[in-house]
């Protein structure tokens, strides 16, 4: 009878893991790495949107999005710019974290769907990201990748070379 339940308690693990692990697919992260040429940049925040669903027919812009009045079919960078400006000018709420000393923020518990991601808060001294558009998951080579990492192009601010300090008498 113990060696029995000894099978059972074996048989039900080996069924379990596969499930837990299929189950763990259906969320995804993203992590976003700020940095300049070959440094972290610290300091200031992103803000991630939910803004589309998958359907069978294709994305659908969702929640407040779908009456952004944008083109679906049409996801070019300018498309980003516009879903910023729109959910700036409507407050709309997303996921806000603040960039850690290691320059990256983490988004987790993502669903499928299609995501912006907008630098609300810009770290000192660099101009902010281009907000841009990621679709959860990707597909690579007819696989679905659920954790993907973005390296956004930072750019200093512009600063003089040469300070101009006022003249004294």
């Amino acid at each position: 009878m113990k060696k029995g339940l000894t099978y059972l308690a074996l048989l039900a693990v080996f069924i379990l893991v596969p499930l837990s692990v299929r189950g763990a697919e259906e969320s995804g992260s993203l992590r976003i790495r700020m940095q300049y040429e070959d440094g972290a940049v610290s300091g200031g925040a992103v803000t991630l949107y939910y803004v589309g669903q998958w359907t069978h027919e294709g994305f659908s812009f969702a929640g407040p999005f779908a009456k952004c009045g944008l083109d679906v079919e049409d996801l070019q960078p300018e498309t980003a710019a516009a879903l910023a400006a729109f959910a700036s000018e409507r407050d709309i709420p997303g996921q806000s974290q603040a960039v850690g000393d290691s320059g990256t923020v983490l988004f987790t518990d993502l669903e499928e769907g299609l995501y912006l991601a907008v630098q609300t808060e810009t770290a000192p001294g660099y101009s902010p990201m281009n907000p841009f558009l990621i679709r959860m998951p990707q597909e690579v080579n007819g696989s679905k990748i659920y954790h993907i990492e973005a390296g956004p192009k930072l750019t200093p601010e512009d600063r003089p070379k040469d300070p101009q300090f006022p003249q004294t008498g």
